[in-house]
């Protein structure tokens, strides 16, 4: 679940009342793994951040799981923050040590790196080939 809380909080005066709004502590979580972000602003209403708040299901993950998660989502937004506009998809959420992990475990790519576009387009010039 991903929730981003760009909502102003409201204001209510009553004579004689003073109300503000207070965080919760989210030790909780309804989903498996919950991601919410939330806009800071000081009193004066201005922008100032963004905090991220992960909780998730301890049966299903463990901290240094959901950690992983964590930064490999603050890599992908600092790699769009660098260069906003690099196709998302040429993006990559590895660091070097987790994709030597990878190809070590794996024995290497089993083929090139390609992309379902161009998977397609190569099938569909050899089919367009066989057909002649």
């Amino acid at each position: 679940m991903l929730v981003f809380q760009n909502q102003e909080h409201p204001k209510l005066e009553l004579a004689g009342l003073t109300v503000r709004v207070e965080d919760i502590d989210h030790t909780a979580t309804q989903f498996d793994l919950t991601l919410v972000v939330s806009e800071r602003v000081d009193r004066d209403g201005a922008a100032r951040g963004l905090t991220a708040t992960l909780t998730y299901a301890q049966d299903l993950f463990d901290e240094d799981t959901v950690r992983g998660f964590a930064d490999r989502f603050t890599r992908l937004l600092e790699a769009v923050v660098a260069d906003p506009d690099s196709p998302v998809g040429d993006l990559d959420i590895l660091d070097a040590d987790e994709r030597g992990n990878l190809l070590d475990r794996t024995g290497g790519p089993a083929h090139p790196a390609t992309t379902l576009p161009q998977l397609l387009t190569t099938a569909a010039a050899h089919n367009r080939t066989a057909r002649r």
